[in-house]
C-alpha cells in the first residue's frame, strides 16, 4: 500500500559545484515531514539528487567516501541527525554560520 508522504524543505545556505575549484555541490537545508515518517525526509531528498552526507542507506557512497577521505567528516549518519550546525567565519561566510 502506497501513503502520500509530504516534506517541507527551507533552504537555508549553499553552494553549487564550479569546474575552477575543488569546493563540493553542497547545502544545508531545514526540512519537516508534514504527513507520513521521518524516514521520508532521506528518501525525499535523494530522490532530488540532494541526499544526506553521511546517509549509508539513501546517501551517496562515493560523495560520502570523499568527504571522509578529503574534509575529514566523522562516522556515518552524522548529517542525519543535526539538530544545530555551528561553522566558524570563513571567506565564504565572513560571519560563520550558527544554525
Amino acid at each position: 500500500r502506497l501513503n502520500n508522504a509530504t516534506t517541507w524543505f527551507r533552504f537555508v545556505a549553499g553552494q553549487s559545484h564550479d569546474e575552477d575549484n575543488d569546493l563540493p555541490r553542497a547545502s544545508l537545508v531545514m526540512a519537516r515531514p508534514v504527513t507520513g515518517r521521518w524516514h521520508q525526509v532521506r528518501r525525499h531528498l535523494n530522490g532530488l539528487s540532494h541526499p544526506i552526507l553521511g546517509d549509508t542507506s539513501h546517501g551517496a557512497s562515493q560523495t560520502n567516501r570523499e568527504w571522509k577521505e578529503q574534509r575529514n567528516m566523522p562516522g556515518e549518519r552524522t548529517c542525519l541527525h543535526l539538530a544545530r550546525m555551528q561553522l566558524p567565519p570563513n571567506e565564504v561566510a565572513p560571519e560563520g554560520i550558527d544554525v
